[in-house]
């Protein structure tokens, strides 16, 4: 038996450890897309995560529409599940969605086409939309105080905002003008948000919204979901929505010298790369908490 096979019937039996193990022992080809599906699985089955029973056990309540978009997301069973952001069932998929990016050399559903030519990279592209919208939703309820409806900031917390913003320059004038300013460290306590400018680990929770959002859209736009998508529920229209999304956005960072804040993040799709953009530079810093407030807190209602 070769070690792939080993590694998928331990997979099938659930043993992931014992199928980690046997694709450590092996020497895998840079073009032998199996591999890198097969190790995000191992991460699928630590999270507890099925490719097709937990997703389509959530994917009818999503809804395509820019004001319920991440509000239906973050209403999964999937999201309502996660209790805080280091449960394993949210961080392995950010390892699984991890290894599937590492499959190239930049990470991006158009270089895995290019990798693994169009029927392997679809495949492969499809395995990580499915992560990537359980993970996003998971990320949503972790950190943005949900009631059952998914609505942020009507949970049992204080939390009323994602994250707290540093109002400066670049922040100021759109955080204003999206009624978010209440979400800004001179506004708000540690209290009442998930995400504080304090947190040592501020950067890196920031960055894990940024690249799962910059994820989810990349692979909406590049990947052509099944002909019958109807058990996908609403998934095929989000990429619209996302559009919208990134107009809105842009039209608000239109400023000179402001275009910068959304360009500097939006094709950064690993977390690594993300934290070391943002760590280059005070400016830099500036442009992240303007990236995160505008695609993420400023449409997740």
């Amino acid at each position: 038996m070769s070690l792939k096979h080993e590694a998928l019937y331990y997979l099938t039996s659930g043993d992931c450890d014992k199928a980690q193990s046997a694709l450590d022992d092996m020497d895998p080809d840079s073009e032998d897309s199996t591999y890198y599906s097969l190790y995000a699985s191992v991460y699928e089955c630590k999270a507890g995560f099925s490719q097709i029973n937990t997703v389509l056990d959530n994917i009818d309540d999503l809804e395509a529409s820019s004001n319920n978009l991440f509000k239906t997301l973050a209403s999964f069973r999937s999201a309502q599940e996660v209790t805080a952001p280091d449960d394993s069932k949210y961080t392995n998929l950010l390892k699984a969605l991890a290894v599937i990016n590492s499959s190239t050399s930049v990470g991006g559903a158009t270089q895995r086409i290019s990798q693994f030519g169009e029927t392997r990279a679809s495949d492969l592209n499809f395995q990580a939309l499915l992560i990537t919208t359980i993970a996003l939703s998971k990320y949503l309820g972790a950190y943005g105080n949900i009631d059952v409806d998914g609505t942020k900031g009507a949970g049992t917390g204080a939390q009323v905002c994602l994250a707290q913003y540093n109002y400066n320059n670049v922040n100021n004038i759109y955080l204003d003008a999206a009624n978010l300013d209440l979400c800004t460290s001179a506004t708000t306590s540690n209290a009442e948000t998930s995400i504080n400018t304090g947190d040592s680990e501020y950067t890196r929770k920031l960055c894990e919204g940024i690249i799962l959002y910059n994820n989810f859209f990349d692979l909406l736009a590049n990947l052509t979901l099944p002909a019958d998508t109807s058990e996908l529920g609403e998934l095929e229209d989000v990429e619209a929505i996302l559009e919208t999304f990134k107009v809105a956005a842009t039209a608000a960072f239109s400023g000179p010298g402001d275009g910068p804040a959304i360009t500097t993040y939006e094709n950064i799709r690993d977390v690594s790369s993300c934290e070391t953009t943002a760590q280059l530079n005070a400016t830099n810093a500036n442009y992240l908490e303007a990236y995160y407030s505008a695609f993420l807190e400023g449409n997740h209602n």
